[in-house]
């Protein structure tokens, strides 16, 4: 990805961003920046993060601020250096939390480097502030908070709508049909929250799936893991449910992949290897 510099009283360098799972990237914009940060005639400071993005409720975001010729004596009562201030717009859709290192001094250059994060907490969108001891309060980039789908809003937890479900993983299937199971199953994923996207982000592979068979006999309902998972309804599926593309939210994998491993090693019966006709 190719750098800016622009120059604005400040220079702003911008560098790639730290994309993480569940953030997408926005047009570049320079945020500008009028006088110094420290008061001094020269020096400069840069943001690696300054395009707009997309966030699902329980995703975190990191993101780095360096600043030149920053004295590293300038210290406060606990011995950190003097950093700028990070606002999240009024905290109802972003979080800040404490990140860990919080600051890098590197003597080499005279740059220290201080690193934010946060969460997004409800759907809205705010915006990312940086205000530096000296200097005006800036806008570094915007932020677009998205609601998650619950997968007990999608499934329910209601054994009997469904005679059995196959669970896929590593080219092997195996088959519950004990509606105690079934309903085992259903309570431990009903808490994985998904994103909903509206295009393929062609992301290739995945772990575990899903078919559950309605107690009508129709066609399987189906659900696969990984960056480019959903649901998907086999020709002629009665079940009420949405079609199309719904990855893990980051926060949930955790929780998906343990309640699957577990589902999948405890169910009865030996493992059927699937082909692409199965």
């Amino acid at each position: 990805m190719r750098k800016k510099i622009l120059f604005g009283g400040v220079g702003i360098l911008l560098a790639g961003a730290l994309v993480l799972a569940g953030v997408g990237i926005g047009r570049w914009s320079a945020a500008r920046v009028s006088g110094n940060p420290w008061g001094k005639s020269q020096g400069w400071y840069w943001s690696d993060t300054t395009q707009d993005m997309k966030l699902w409720v329980g995703d975190t975001y990191t993101f780095a601020i360096t600043l030149s010729d920053v004295p590293i004596t300038k210290l406060n009562h606990t011995g950190t250096p003097l950093r700028p201030d990070c606002s999240v717009g009024n905290g109802k859709i972003l979080q800040t939390y404490e990140n860990s290192p919080s600051w890098q001094h590197n003597r080499r250059d005279s740059t220290t480097t201080y690193y934010y994060a946060f969460r997004c907490l409800s759907p809205g969108e705010t915006g990312v502030y940086i205000q530096p001891e000296k200097g005006q309060k800036t806008l570094l980039f915007k932020v677009k908070g998205n609601p998650t789908v619950g997968m007990g809003n999608v499934l329910g937890t209601d054994a009997s709508k469904f005679s059995k479900i196959v669970i896929s993983h590593m080219q092997y299937d195996k088959t519950i049909t004990n509606q105690k199971q079934i309903a085992a199953l259903l309570q431990k994923i009903s808490t994985v929250q998904l994103r909903h996207i509206q295009e393929d982000p062609h992301m290739v592979g995945w772990e575990y799936g899903l078919k559950l068979y309605p107690a009508d006999g129709s066609g399987a309902y189906q659900y696969s893991d990984g960056g480019s998972g959903g649901f998907y309804k086999e020709k002629g599926c009665t079940f009420n449910g949405p079609e199309g593309f719904y990855p893990l939210q980051s926060s949930s994998c955790t929780k998906w992949y343990a309640a699957m491993k577990q589902c999948y090693e405890n169910a009865p019966g030996t493992m059927h290897e699937w082909t692409a006709d199965s």
